[in-house]
Parts: structure tokens; C-alpha cells; sequence
């Protein structure tokens, strides 16, 4: 209904402190009804009963302190002239809601909604600057000399007049006595350490450390170089001021493809080792087939295998460089043959895959632990310390006491500790399916701790004999869904499968590997 009232000439409303006019002489008959908008408002002023918002009668009754104070959150939607006689003479004005609509008869007046500040505001066009790669330790750092006569030229620009000669450290020597049997006085020894010990630890310099010692001549000062990493080289020159030039700089490195294989004879690790790969190629190859192999039950004698990777030698020692990379592993098991390909993902990532695109990585690895022997299985057998028949609900392998073991699968630490008779004892939680369990550490390693999130092949642990065990061994447990299952049956979900988006660049990288076992004489076959 209308509520009708007289309202005395031009009566000031306030609203968000903006002053609206009601420009409206006291006519007999004439009703107005302001309807308001809900905006972040609960008070009692602002609700009738019945759900309608508040008509201009309510409000102005309720007084201008409800409207400026307890009712900050009302919006003025529209303002409705009702009348039982003829149309009001003067209009509705307000001072802060221009522009202003009407219908076409003129019988309603309506602000427009105030808009949008960020439309008012000049659009300016703002160039997107993408953020530079970052650099390679070969755009960082300059080629490392053959010798430090060549290094000591190309920093100070003058030939040196004296030969460097290589020292090696001895058995309770320190730096400084090594640098003064390089002809060093005990001055320049001590500056020369001074900025070594910026680079490099002083306190764990192993016996046989290397250091290349050149005395000081009348063209310069003494200079010396020494590894800093695997890669990386410090040089130090005394120029004849006395200040000292620091140069670091990247070791030489040629990389070459090796290609090994072999036949198991009595055991896989002597096999590989006798055909060429280093440790850290054979830990690799073990990690990647473990997911796919069980190499205590399936391997054979006459077994083969095959290994491609890539190799870094030293140019200056000659000595091969660690962290070798794997691009091609295969096994031959009773005339099957596995075999999978790495390959780098466009966007940074990798992974290992058969030729169809099938991930090597399975959710779980079979067996945790290398060079081990499985010495018990999962069932019914007779306890080794108790004596008497007892469910088995995992299974045993032997090892020495101090072989690393390693997280089955990527996941979040839930116990890490003692746990009665199963010893030092360790649990991963995977994923809302899949748990892994290792008793009978000889220690758990550092850092492994309840919550904490590790890596599928992370260390985590170490064989060991501790709890109800009669010799060093690692109990090994799956559980799938809280339940101990055989982890030498259980059926586990591969990894992800090859992107489809990387199809086209992954068989390119199967074809190239091909292209190199055969230029090497190495036949494969599609789908072999």
C-alpha cells in the first residue's frame, strides 16, 4: 500500500552523506514511497516483517539518525511518485544522482547506478615483460686454461716467467704448509687462504687434494689453482701491487655416448660393473626396471641387458666425470624384453617410457632396497625367534647392516621411530590407497620425520637388526587400504602415460636412440 503524508517544502534526505532534495509542495492527496535497496544492512529499520523493504514514511518516521547512522548500508534504488490526483507540478531533483531517466510519459524519475570507477580511469596499453631465462653455468662462467700458465696470462695479460707444478696434500699436513712447499712464503700462503676459505671449506680437505702452486716471478705475484666442485675451477694471481685476481671458472668436459651390455652370470650388479657402467648408471638402471622387474625371483642366468648414457670426461685430468645420463635401458628375462626411453618433456619436465608411451614408474617400487636377496616371503611360516607357525605380512630382504633403503613411492611420512618389535621403524602414506612400511632399521636417516614429504628413490633409512630379528634385514610391508597385502603380487596403477601434446617429440627421441644402437650395430625392432 501507499503511505501518504504531507511533506513540507524542499525536505532534505541524506544518504552516504550526499544531500537529496525532495522538491515537492505539501498537496493534499499526494503519496510518495521510496523503495531502498538491501546493501549490508541488519537492522530492525531495515526489514519489515513481511520481507518489504522500508517505504519513505518508515524511514522519515524512524528519523534522519536511522538513515545517516544505523542505515549506511542503503542504497537508494528508486524513488516512486504515487498519486490519486493529476501529476505532481515539480519534480524530483537530486543533487549527486545525475544523469537522470524518466519514462516516457515523464512519470517516473530514476538515478541511473553510479559506475564503475575502474571504467573512468584512461586505459593505457602496458607492455608484458617476460622474465629472462636463466643463464647456463656456461654462459656464467669462462672455460677453465689447460694449464694455470695459460689461466695466469688471460687474467693478468702478461706471460708468466715461472712453471706451475701440481702438490698434492699429505697425511697431517695443512694448506698453508702445502702452499709453502709449493714456494710460497708464509705471507702469500696465508692472503692466498684467506680468499680460499670465501669458496671453500678449509676443515675436510681430504688427503690427496689437489692444488696447482706457481711461485712468484718479477712479472707477478705467486698464483695457484684448485677444484672447487666437480666443474668448477679457482684461480688466484698476486699481481706486483700485492692485490690478488680471482677467476672461476668451468671445467672442459667432453661428452660422448657409451653403449654397454652384458650376460648375468651369477649376479647382476658383477655383470653390469664388468661391462662398463659406474655405480650411479647401475643405480639408475635398478630404480628404473625395479618398478617393472623383480630382480629377486625373475632374474636368470643368461639373463641380458643393455645400457645407453652419456658420459663427461675431464679434458684436463682425463678422469670421467660422476652423474652420468641414462637415455636407453633394456632387459632380456627368459626371451622377454623390456625396454624403456628418457625423454624430455617441452616444459622442463621428464620420465622413462616403452615405446608406447606407457610410463616406467609404477605408484610403488617391489623392492626398496639394492643388492639385497629376498630371504622370506609374504604367508603362513614358522617364526624365527617365537618358534611357532605365524602370518608373515610381508616380506625379508638380506642385506648388510648400513644398505641405504629407499621410499617406494612419493609421499608424506606418517610414523618414524621405535615400534616395539619391529624396531627402528618407518611408514609412508602415498596416497588415500596405498601405504609402504620398513622395519628393522639399523637408523632412520636424518630429516625423516612424521609430515614430512619425500621422493619415490629417497633415502630414508638403513638396513639394520634392530627389533625381533635374528640378522640384518629390511621387513618390507604394502598396505592397501590399512590391510598388509603380498607386495611381490599386488597389482599396482602405472604412472602417467605420455602426454598426447608430446607424441610427436617423444617418437623423434625413440627414433634418434635407434639410429645410434643401430650406427653402432645394435639391431631393435619395433615393438620388440
Amino acid at each position: 500500500m501507499h503511505h501518504r503524508r504531507h511533506i513540507s517544502l524542499y525536505t532534505p534526505i541524506q544518504f552516504y552523506n550526499s544531500t537529496i532534495i525532495v522538491n515537492v509542495p505539501p498537496i493534499n492527496g499526494t503519496g510518495i514511497m521510496m523503495k531502498t535497496m538491501r546493501d549490508r544492512c541488519n537492522c530492525n529499520d531495515c526489514f519489515h516483517k513481511n520481507g518489504e523493504y522500508p517505504s519513505l514514511y518508515r524511514v522519515l518516521t524512524r528519523g534522519l539518525r536511522a538513515l545517516t547512522s544505523r542505515c549506511i548500508g542503503l542504497t537508494v534504488a528508486a524513488i516512486t511518485v504515487a498519486s490519486s490526483v493529476n501529476a505532481l507540478p515539480n519534480s524530483v531533483d537530486f543533487d549527486l544522482a545525475e544523469p537522470r531517466i524518466t519514462t516516457p510519459d515523464d512519470s517516473l524519475v530514476m538515478p541511473l547506478e553510479r559506475p564503475d570507477p575502474s571504467l573512468m580511469l584512461p586505459i593505457a596499453p602496458q607492455a608484458m615483460v617476460l622474465p629472462e631465462p636463466r643463464p647456463t653455468r656456461e654462459e656464467l662462467y669462462p672455460p677453465t686454461t689447460i694449464t694455470l700458465e695459460e689461466g695466469v696470462e688471460r687474467i693478468t695479460g702478461i706471460a708468466p716467467q715461472s712453471d706451475s707444478a701440481p702438490l698434492q696434500l699429505r697425511s697431517g699436513e695443512g694448506m698453508a704448509q702445502m702452499l709453502r712447499r709449493g714456494g710460497l712464503t708464509p705471507e702469500e700462503a696465508q692472503e692466498a687462504i684467506s680468499r680460499i676459505s670465501s669458496h671453500l671449506s678449509m676443515r675436510s680437505l681430504p688427503v690427496g687434494f689437489e692444488v696447482t702452486v706457481m711461485p712468484a716471478s718479477d712479472s707477478h705475484g705467486a698464483a695457484l689453482r684448485l677444484m672447487l666442485e666437480d666443474d668448477l675451477d679457482l684461480t688466484l694471481v698476486e699481481t706486483t701491487d700485492g692485490s690478488w685476481l680471482r677467476e672461476v671458472s668451468l671445467r672442459p668436459v667432453e661428452r660422448y655416448l657409451t653403449y654397454v651390455s652384458g650376460s648375468i652370470s651369477s649376479s647382476l650388479y658383477r655383470a653390469g660393473i664388468k661391462a662398463g657402467m659406474t655405480d650411479d648408471v647401475f643405480n639408475t638402471f635398478v630404480q628404473v626396471l625395479g618398478f617393472s622387474v623383480d630382480f629377486q625371483r625373475e632374474v636368470r642366468k643368461g639373463d641380458e641387458f643393455e645400457v645407453l648414457f652419456e658420459s663427461s670426461k675431464d679434458i684436463i685430468s682425463g678422469k670421467t666425470v660422476t652423474g652420468s645420463r641414462l637415455h636407453y635401458i633394456s632387459m632380456t628375462l627368459s626371451g622377454d624384453k623390456i625396454e624403456f626411453f628418457h625423454h624430455d618433456h617441452q616444459d622442463g619436465g621428464s620420465g622413462w617410457y616403452d615405446e608406447g608411451g606407457n610410463s616406467a614408474a609404477r605408484t610403488l617400487m617391489r623392492t626398496p632396497v639394492n643388492g639385497a636377496r629376498l630371504s622370506s616371503g609374504y604367508g603362513q611360516r614358522k617364526h624365527p625367534v617365537l618358534g611357532y607357525s605365524k602370518m608373515h605380512r610381508g616380506i625379508d630382504f638380506a642385506a648388510s647392516i648400513g644398505t641405504p633403503i629407499m621410499a617406494a613411492g612419493s609421499g608424506v611420512i606418517e610414523y618414524a621411530g621405535r615400534n616395539g618389535s619391529y624396531g627402528n621403524y618407518v611408514r609412508i602414506r602415498h596416497n588415500s590407497t596405498y601405504k609402504t612400511a620398513y622395519a628393522h632399521l639399523s637408523k632412520v636417516k636424518t630429516g625423516i620425520s612424521p609430515g614430512t614429504r619425500v621422493s619415490q628413490g629417497e633415502i630414508i633409512g638403513y638396513v639394520g637388526n634392530t627389533g625381533r630379528s635374528t640378522g640384518p634385514h629390511l621387513h618390507y610391508e604394502i598396505l592397501v587400504n590399512n590391510r598388509q597385502v603380498n607386495p611381490l603380487t599386488v597389482r599396482l596403477p602405472a604412472g602417467k602415460s605420455m602426454p598426447e601434446e608430446e607424441r610427436l617429440y617423444f617418437d623423434r627421441t625413440v627414433n634418434s636412440i635407434s639410429d645410434e644402437l643401430t650406427a653402432r650395430g645394435i639391431l631393435r625392432f619395433a615393438g620388440e
